[in-house]
């Protein structure tokens, strides 16, 4: 399923091409797309490889360690608001994936002082 849905949305990106350009497709396309997978893989790669954060192997990792190995990080107001605070909530979020993201600043506040 995943390759036929892959294969129709090429075929929309070369529709797309064909009436109008390649370069107005790279521009409202793939550089937005670009932009947003670079921004997801910098905050996974500074949530999860502080120096403080120690990596375990073998026996030595549980689902509680692996979700605690991971850092809050704040970037001011205006970027934690406009990436719902996923930055700044993550261990609650890996602790607790399914808690929506409105409610994630309060179950983080609850949780700061238990760890």
């Amino acid at each position: 399923l995943s390759d036929a849905a892959l294969l129709v949305w090429l075929g929309v990106l070369a529709y797309a091409a064909f009436h109008t350009s390649l370069g107005a497709v790279a521009c409202y396309y793939l550089v937005p797309q670009i932009g947003c997978h670079f921004w997801i893989t910098l905050i996974t790669f500074l949530h999860h490889t502080d120096e403080r954060v120690p990596h375990f192997a073998g026996d030595e990792f549980s689902f509680l360690r692996g979700a605690l190995c991971t850092v809050d990080r704040s970037y001011g107001w205006l970027i934690d608001e406009l990436q719902h605070h996923i930055q700044d909530t993550h261990v609650c979020h890996h602790l607790f994936s399914t808690i929506p993201h409105y409610h994630a600043e309060e179950a983080t506040r609850a949780l700061v002082p238990l760890l």
